[in-house]
């Protein structure tokens, strides 16, 4: 049974199955089974594999027979492609309204199927600044992203820390340092490969804008909330391991090159005060 303090996980997934069975691993590996569900939101995924664990998992689900392990978690499949922005808002809609809970979750932690909890306090940390700063509305863990070769060997830069071009937080490592002494610090925005969210910032402000198709939907919607006082929690730590890019390294090149094209277009349009 969960506990009245539970918080839901939102895992946007498509394909990357062996990612995503070890990010689900490293869930209940390092969370205490009573604080969490996981609602995993698949993105009509292609690959064989992945579609029969998830068409068992849903099979469970409607005989309502799920035991142990199985139990903590609900699978919601699109019937067609509908990019990060829309299939992460459709979770967090059924997620506002699973009538299957007796409690909706005060938070909704928003984890990549590519990301890795490493940390068995990792949830901890997370409440103990959100619940007792009230400015703020999300919290993220760290300003690099570190993959030791045990976990991704195949990467080129593994073992080391590295940034992606397409991440708001690139080329901070100076300012982590300087910081990292800290508890935790504010930034304007973080990237939502690994974030805790107050649900109630969805009711309030709204999604996050469709129109953004591949990336900057986290810009826009850091800084929608921002506007209204909000702050963003880093916490210093490395909690976390996220390889970074597999959500969209699956698609056609043109195809990423020119949303990503025009989703910073649009972020230049709406917020030229913050996008230079």
């Amino acid at each position: 049974m969960l506990a009245k303090d539970w918080i839901a996980i939102l895992i946007p997934s498509y394909n990357r199955f062996e990612q995503l069975k070890t990010c689900i691993k490293n869930i209940r590996k390092n969370t205490d089974h009573t604080k969490y569900h996981i609602y995993l939101s698949d993105d009509c995924s292609t690959d064989k594999s992945l579609i029969e664990w998830l068409n068992d998992k849903i099979a469970l689900q409607l005989s309502h027979s799920c035991l142990g392990d199985e139990r903590d978690i609900t699978v919601m499949l699109n019937s067609e492609n509908r990019g990060f922005t829309k299939n992460v808002n459709r979770a967090i809609r059924y997620i506002q309204r699973d009538i299957f809970q007796k409690t909706l979750p005060k938070y909704i932690f928003l984890l990549n199927n590519d990301a890795n909890i490493q940390h068995p306090e990792w949830l901890e940390k997370f409440l103990k600044v959100i619940e007792t700063d009230q400015k703020v509305g999300v919290v993220a863990t760290g300003l690099a992203v570190w993959c030791p070769d045990s976990i991704y060997p195949e990467l080129p830069n593994a073992g080391k820390k590295y940034h992606t071009e397409l991440s708001p937080l690139a080329a901070r490592d100076k300012l982590r340092e300087e910081q990292k002494h800290l508890t935790y610090w504010y930034e304007e925005h973080i990237g939502f490969w690994g974030c805790l969210i107050k649900t109630n910032l969805f009711e309030q402000y709204g999604l996050f804008d469709e129109r953004f198709q591949i990336i900057c939907q986290d810009l826009d919607w850091c800084w929608r909330i921002g506007k209204y006082g909000w702050k963003i929690a880093i916490l210093p730590e490395d909690l976390i391991y996220h390889r970074g890019h597999t959500h969209v390294d699956l698609k056609p090149e043109k195809e990423i090159k020119d949303k990503t094209e025009e989703d910073q277009r649009l972020i230049r349009k709406f917020w030229p005060e913050k996008w230079n």
